[in-house]
């Protein structure tokens, strides 16, 4: 069955893409290419290997020892890496850092401590008396109370010599009238 070529291109029917080649695996190889045998005078290994982190690191650290810039050419300054002269270990150092911190907050807490202690100390001692003042107090106490017994002693004799008279004017009345009646 024939058809026309305007009913092959309609939207119904699209047309197939090309395949997508298939990248390569490793570099250097070609696409689409079966990877080569190694010439027979040329080593097994000669692609380059891969380059570390670690190697450009000491790359770049042997150029700065002999005074040279890598990226010089590029325009490109590269800081030298941070070496450290000591021999104290990382761990070491946030330790001292704790270790040193708490002396000091002891060294300077200790007395502020002891100030504010004090201070609320003295202001209990405030409200208390001294024993100077007590001492005083308790004395006049005693003055007063002494003095109250005396008087109190006095008010006993006033009424004993009261209930003395009382008896005595009884019985003087209690003989009157027998010897007024009887004679």
């Amino acid at each position: 069955m024939l058809m026309d070529p305007a009913v092959q291109n309609s939207p119904a029917q699209a047309p197939t893409p090309p395949p997508v080649p298939t990248m390569p695996t490793s570099p250097g190889q070609s696409t689409g290419a079966a990877p080569q045998a190694p010439a027979a005078g040329t080593p097994a290994a000669t692609s380059p290997a891969p380059v570390t982190g670690q190697q450009i690191r000491d790359q770049i650290r042997d150029g700065i020892r002999d005074g040279i810039n890598p990226g010089a050419e590029a325009g490109v300054l590269v800081p030298p890496p941070y070496q450290r002269d000591s021999e104290i270990p990382r761990e070491v150092i946030p330790i001292m850092a704790i270790v040193f911190g708490s002396l000091v907050v002891i060294i300077l807490g200790y007395p502020i401590i002891r100030l504010i202690t004090r201070l609320i100390e003295r202001a209990s001692d405030k409200s208390l008396m001294k024993s100077s003042e007590v001492t005083h107090q308790l004395k006049t106490l005693q003055d007063s109370v002494d003095t109250l017994a005396i008087e109190i002693e006095r008010i006993s004799e006033s009424q004993r010599f009261q209930d003395r008279l009382l008896v005595e004017q009884g019985k003087e009345a209690a003989k009157l009238p027998l010897a007024r009646g009887g004679a």
